[in-house]
């Protein structure tokens, strides 16, 4: 008589200790089939068969979505997208499911040589815009981008849930006691939940549901603080986009479809509520778009669908909110929309370009005759900008940085090519270096001149770091990279968590982050970063601090390339 088995044929392969269960914890917990189940069952059945009753085969849901190369491993396959973790492990090229062919698995880099389905929400959007030759300035490769974009399916809208999340906070589960019912729909007094920031009177909320009240005190109280680095009372998110959301159908949605999102990454239950602000945002667009009254609105609408998407953190489809809202620029700038947008939304679109820019060799040009804001005017005084705060001209060296990194990818490399592109570095590299911060600032509050003023500093460092990075080579120097790396540390460790400015501080981190070689300055860079996820509450901080983080596990071994890593691993990651 053979020995009784002490372990299923699972657990016996890999050598491993076996509850004997029916089946096994081992089993149970990866969806296996159990030995030990089977012959249980077989033995039950033989049993009750004489007695003239019947019992059903256990079975188990199987998953068969995994890809071909852990289904020829045998291995478990996670069916992350694009690439599974074990294929990722490996370097194993041609990660997609079993069920498809290698050519149906494409990254954002391989959009030339495939389509998939996609959401009918962004394919209509894109064609309302009418993104052809005739319309923008937009060439047939970048109109077949976009088309490949608007097509891609529409991932997780709740996009990346920051750690810690609290999805089943008792916050969210209502109480009926006593006849009470604390659903009833409240008329939320302006004066007293906003205070001095903004006047709503009541009758100006009647349209308003229950969630969007409260998504529209999130908006107030948050994430409008965390788009701007002035004061409440000189935020054009609330002194500007408030009452024009509160006019407008299409603003009001996409307004509140962004702090639907930024509540997402908190409260991953309010995903719905997502959901619905995003698509009454993209059916309010479209009509606006066939309007001639409300066709000036449509950029402050497409910007903010825009920071939805870098919100998102997750998705690469702000850019067809980018590429529409260029097209409505061109427009203004050929005297073409009824009303002319403020300066503060153009401002608006040019600070998104140049900080998608870094990442990005995709996103548009200004087109000859924008006013830019990012070159200096020569005035005595300056004045704290919403968005650049004090480094408006740092913002336009890094847009050269990023142009020299365009075009060194796109020219052949010759010894002509790489004198002038030594010679533009050295020009921007020498900018950097005389470059100091405005000392006469037109602003009553002191603390935010400081704080406007250190950031300022942290960003001429990663300045630096970046055109080091563009280059390498001979021009790369590894002291001017440390010496980079402890003036932001010392920039950032001057500027109290929660400030006005902590908007500015995700790419001095992050760049530090990347060159730092000592493990207390990863410490202090890490801590902070986790301090932006909480503060800022962007879905792209997460996204950031994820690929820091397999930078660091990657280059323990070896040299890596972080943009290359981005382009593998984390491709939609945003430096907002």
């Amino acid at each position: 008589m053979p020995r009784q088995r002490t372990a299923c044929f699972t657990c016996a392969s890999i050598k491993t200790a076996c509850s004997r269960g029916h089946p096994c914890r081992r089993c149970e917990r990866l969806s296996l089939t159990c030995s030990y189940a089977v012959k249980c069952h077989r033995t039950r059945a033989e049993t009750d068969a004489g007695e003239g009753t019947s019992r059903c085969r256990v079975t188990h849901r199987r998953s068969r979505n995994g890809c071909v190369n852990c289904l020829q491993r045998r291995k478990k396959c996670d069916e992350e997208f694009p690439v599974c973790r074990e294929c990722r492990r490996l370097g194993l090229e041609n990660c997609h499911p079993r069920n498809s062919s290698p050519s149906s698995s494409t990254s954002p880099r391989d959009w030339q040589t495939a389509s998939t389905p996609g959401s009918e929400g962004s394919q209509t959007v894109a064609s309302s815009i009418r993104l052809d030759q005739n319309d923008s300035a937009l060439d047939f490769n970048v109109n077949e981008y976009l088309a490949h974009v608007a097509s891609m399916p529409e991932r997780n809208l709740a996009g990346i849930p920051r750690r810690g999340h609290l999805n089943e906070s008792n916050a969210l589960k209502s109480r009926k006691k006593n006849g009470y019912n604390t659903n009833v729909e409240l008329t939320v007094n302006g004066n007293v939940h906003l205070g001095n920031i903004i006047h709503l009177a009541p009758a100006g909320m009647a349209d308003f549901e229950p969630t969007e009240q409260h998504l529209l005190l999130h908006y107030v109280q948050h994430v409008s603080r965390a788009l701007a680095v002035v004061n409440d009372d000189e935020n054009p998110f609330l002194h500007e986009i408030l009452p024009m959301a509160m006019e407008v159908k299409s603003v009001r949605h996409a307004m509140l479809a962004l702090t639907a999102c930024h509540l997402c990454k908190v409260y991953p239950k309010f995903e719905d509520t997502l959901i619905r602000q995003h698509s009454l945002a993209l059916q309010h667009l479209k009509q606006d778009l066939q309007s001639e009254t409300k066709a000036g609105f449509t950029l402050t609408t497409s910007l903010l669908l825009c920071l939805f998407g870098i919100c998102h953190g997750n998705s690469p489809k702000w850019i067809l909110h980018l590429y529409g809202a260029k097209v409505l620029v061109d427009l203004h700038l050929a005297g073409g929309l009824p009303i002319a947008p403020s300066k503060f939304v153009l401002d608006l679109y040019e600070f998104i370009c140049c900080k998608t820019r870094i990442t990005c060799d995709r996103v548009p040009v200004e087109r000859i005759g924008f006013p830019s804001t990012l070159l200096s005017t020569g005035d005595s005084q300056v004045h704290i900008h919403p968005l650049f705060g004090l480094a408006g001209d740092l913002y336009h060296i890094l847009n050269l940085i990023s142009q020299l990194a365009m075009d060194k990818n796109k020219q052949t490399q010759t010894p002509g090519n790489e004198d002038e592109f030594l010679l533009e570095a050295r020009r921007i590299e020498t900018s950097l270096q005389e470059w100091i911060v405005p000392i006469e600032v037109d602003h009553h509050n002191t603390r935010l001149v400081r704080d406007a003023a250190i950031a300022a500093e942290a960003i001429r460092w990663t300045a630096l770091i970046r055109l080091h990075q563009v280059m390498g080579g001979t021009f790369r120097d590894e002291s001017k990279l440390q010496t980079a790396v402890e003036n932001i540390l010392s920039a950032v460790s001057c500027i109290s968590p929660g400030s006005s400015v902590d908007s500015q501080l995700l790419l001095p981190v992050f760049m530090a982050g990347i060159s730092a070689v000592r493990k207390s300055a990863r410490l202090q860079l890490e801590y902070r970063l986790s301090l932006l996820e909480s503060t800022i509450g962007m879905g792209n901080i997460a996204g950031a601090h994820q690929l820091l983080d397999l930078f660091w596990e990657h280059n323990r071994e070896r040299d890596v390339d972080w943009e290359d890593l981005l382009k593998r691993e984390h491709p939609y990651v945003i430096f907002y």
